[in-house]
């Protein structure tokens, strides 16, 4: 039914029934709204191992890449061969733990040149893009602490295709990019998919400019002060809402970011969630015990007064903080905490915006044993 064009034939005519779809969800693992627990509970494997290995069943890696991974363009392939244009919204969930089939970077493996020209389509229509994607390779083990020496071959050409997509995606409004199994250090985090040395952030695609971008949130990158700078820069006019979690700076300080987010922009919500800087005076982060890792990781929240006056502070009652502590911080960062820094900068952006009824379509990838 894949190979042969039957699905994206099947879900091209199924498009033409529904003219009201407006998102699509990849979910790793069964998505029930209650109303349909009750009819699905036995239809649906539970249960299923997310960490599976293709090897101790004797199954091939690109066999497995094809089965898990490539669901995904049939959907999109019949978006594209339907030139349906509706859809505005396109998320992909997080898997649990040892639950589920992860999204991946081998999504954007494509045996077609035709399949970068159907992405192209879809990512176009975005107006909202929510990606929680593993750079590793499915089925492979990502445990904390395993430094991988020998990248995959072909990890460049799957990020070379997932950075030209998301330039396409030119009338987003919100993005959420978050790389999981992140680790204290960068080739631990992504050296099995992009040499030894070579920074991940150009990689991204995040050196495009969106329009209309409204919000961003960024997780488990690694890059410069400079790289996060131009970013906001890029989008000083139009960016409200500014996420950074499990984010680790090469070069620079968060202390400068937060400078810059509030006297150079016009943000509104602004958090940082146990983000660090990969030196600590003269140690590398990495090399940091889990206690002192955990005295250097960064958080706290942007704030205004009843004057509309925005300052940054880093206290344990705002949700986006989980653990701070005002004596573990930097002497920079600590002079924001005590001191409750603030812009003279007010802002008149709308703080919510009125949200559509839309139709989801989600994608639900289990494997039986």
């Amino acid at each position: 039914m894949r190979t042969g064009g039957v699905l994206i034939h099947e879900i091209s005519r199924a498009l033409e029934w529904m003219p009201n779809i407006a998102s699509v969800v990849y979910s790793p693992g069964p998505r029930l709204v209650p109303v349909e627990r009750k009819l699905m509970k036995n239809i649906l494997p539970r249960g299923v191992v997310h960490r599976f290995s293709p090897h101790v069943h004797g199954e091939s890696s690109d066999s497995y890449v094809d089965s898990c991974q490539r669901g995904i363009h049939h959907l999109i392939g019949a978006i594209y061969a339907s030139q349906y244009s509706g859809v505005r919204e396109f998320r992909v969930e997080a898997a649990e733990p040892l639950r589920g089939t992860e999204f991946t970077i081998f999504v954007f493996d494509f045996p077609d040149p035709q399949h970068l020209e159907a992405g192209r389509f879809f990512f176009r229509k975005l107006h909202k893009l929510d990606m929680n994607i593993s750079l590793q390779e499915p089925g492979l083990p990502h445990d904390r602490g395993h430094v991988p020496t020998h990248p995959n071959a072909r990890a460049l050409t799957q990020l070379s295709n997932f950075s030209n997509l998301l330039s396409e995606s030119i009338d987003l409004r919100e993005l959420s990019l978050h790389l999981v199994h992140w680790q204290s250090s960068a080739q631990g985090t992504y050296g099995h998919a992009i040499p030894p040395g070579h920074p991940i952030f150009p990689l991204l695609g995040l050196n495009t400019k969106w329009p209309k971008l409204r919000s961003l949130s960024l997780g488990g990158i690694y890059a410069a002060e400079e790289q996060l700078i131009r970013v906001l820069t890029r989008h000083k006019e139009t960016l409200e809402d500014l996420d950074f979690k499990l984010c680790s700076l090469v070069s620079g300080s968060w202390a400068n970011i937060v400078d810059h987010v509030l006297y150079n922009s016009s943000i509104l919500k602004f958090c940082l969630r146990k983000v660090n800087e990969t030196v600590v005076g003269d140690r590398d982060f990495e090399d940091l015990t889990s206690e002192e890792m955990e005295h250097w990781q960064y958080e706290g929240t942007l704030k205004r007064d009843l004057e509309g006056v925005r300052y940054f502070v880093s206290l344990p009652e705002f949700p986006c903080t989980i653990a701070a502590n005002i004596d573990r911080t930097s002497p920079r960062v600590r002079r924001y905490i005590r001191d409750g820094v603030k812009s003279s900068k007010k802002n008149d952006f709308p703080t919510s915006h009125p949200k559509s009824q839309d139709m989801t379509i989600s994608l639900i990838y289990q494997r039986r044993h």
